[in-house]
């Protein structure tokens, strides 16, 4: 079974940009943690403008909520995180394109 070493996993308590800013990137999976209040995480192409792509909620009662994708998602311009809900934690599985 191959393996990409290209994928690599970001942990953020704040909303922020995944991939370098302005640059591609292709959405292998997220979870978001709900610690304090529900939860939300939008990732965004290209800034906090940017259209939705994907969006994961966690009621505070459930903990938490992820995906992973078979098939990757594709950021054009960036991925950007938004995330809210009181001590929210999300991890975003990606791959930075050139």
């Amino acid at each position: 079974m191959g393996r990409n070493e290209a994928i690599t996993s970001k942990r953020l308590d704040t909303t922020a940009v995944v991939t370098t800013a302005d640059a591609a990137g292709l959405l292998h999976g997220a979870t978001i943690t709900a610690a304090a209040a529900d939860a939300t995480l939008d990732l965004r192409d290209g800034g906090a403008a940017g259209t939705i792509k994907w969006s994961l909620h966690a009621k505070l009662e459930e903990g938490g909520n992820s995906i992973s994708f078979a098939t990757p998602i594709i950021f054009a311009t960036d991925i950007y995180a938004t995330i809210t809900g009181t001590g929210a934690i999300a991890s975003i599985a990606y791959e930075e394109i050139e």
